[in-house]
C-alpha cells in the first residue's frame, strides 16, 4: 500500500488507494480529505481525436 510520504509526481493510484492514503470521499473529481486537510483533485488527460496542423 502506498502512503502520503512515498507519493511522487506521476504516480497512479486506484480509487481505493486514494481513499486510504488521503482519507477522502471515494467519488467525484474534487475530494475533500478532513483527515489530512487536503483537497484531492482528480483529472484525466484525453488526447484530441484529430490533430490540427
Amino acid at each position: 500500500m502506498k502512503n502520503l510520504e512515498n507519493l511522487k509526481l506521476g504516480d497512479q493510484l486506484t480509487n481505493q488507494e486514494l481513499y486510504e492514503v488521503f482519507g477522502c470521499d471515494n467519488a467525484g473529481g474534487m475530494r475533500r480529505a478532513k483527515k489530512t486537510n487536503n483537497l484531492v483533485i482528480i483529472s484525466r488527460v484525453i488526447p484530441p481525436k484529430n490533430k490540427r496542423i
